[in-house]
């Protein structure tokens, strides 16, 4: 039956065993106790009451503690990022000085590796009025942009964008020489141009194509 106070809270607990000592202080023998056995029951609770009232004012002055270290933090934090924008902003702090006194150096943008240039570019007809072009990676990653460029007659001019390695160029004016040149953009940096494709659409089978 004792185990039953276990669920008490430490106030319940207290207040429990208060109200029973001073019941049973004024005749244990009616209920098969001692006096000493009483009194000794109530300095233990007398003793609890004091860690519960210290347990509490420590919990508070640790409360008030954490509560000024993050008032202190945040203001050093403020006074630390104003000093830090005033010296990345001056450009006579290199980066040495910066590490050197413990900042990080000065950020960069993201470095390219210059792209491969594609390979092998050759061009079908695949219907009537559909070219489709092919190419080599070349060891480009995902993501690499190749950019698709055609010459009919004139100067070179843009006629698309891809990831992959394969367009398809659809109502295509039949009877016109094409020259087709790929090249492989990361970022800025741009490789080479591949080899030229070209074509002599016709009215026939007699399709030319070279690479």
């Amino acid at each position: 039956m004792a185990n039953a106070f276990d669920r008490y809270s430490d106030d319940a607990l207290h207040s429990q065993v208060a109200q029973m000592t001073s019941e049973l202080i004024e005749s244990p023998t009616d209920y098969g106790l001692t006096l000493d056995e009483v009194e000794a029951l109530q300095d233990l609770n007398n003793a609890f009451e004091v860690s519960i009232q210290t347990a509490n004012t420590l919990r508070q002055a640790k409360l008030a503690a954490y509560d000024t270290k993050f008032g202190d933090r945040a203001a050093l934090l403020s006074s630390l990022s104003s000093i830090a924008q005033r010296v990345y902003g001056d450009p006579s702090v290199d980066d040495n000085a910066l590490i050197k006194a413990g900042f990080a150096p000065r950020p960069t943008g993201p470095t390219f590796v210059e792209p491969n240039t594609p390979t092998s570019l050759a061009v079908t007809l695949t219907d009537e009025a559909t070219l489709t072009l092919t190419w080599g990676r070349n060891g480009n990653p995902g993501g690499t942009s190749f950019i698709i460029e055609q010459k009919i007659g004139g100067n070179w001019t843009l006629v698309g964008s891809v990831t992959a390695s394969k367009f398809r160029m659809m109502n295509v004016e039949v009877g016109e020489k094409a020259l087709f040149r790929v090249y492989a953009q990361r970022g800025n940096r741009k490789s080479a141009y591949s080899n030229q494709a070209v074509i002599w659409d016709t009215e026939g089978p007699g399709l030319s194509l070279a690479a």
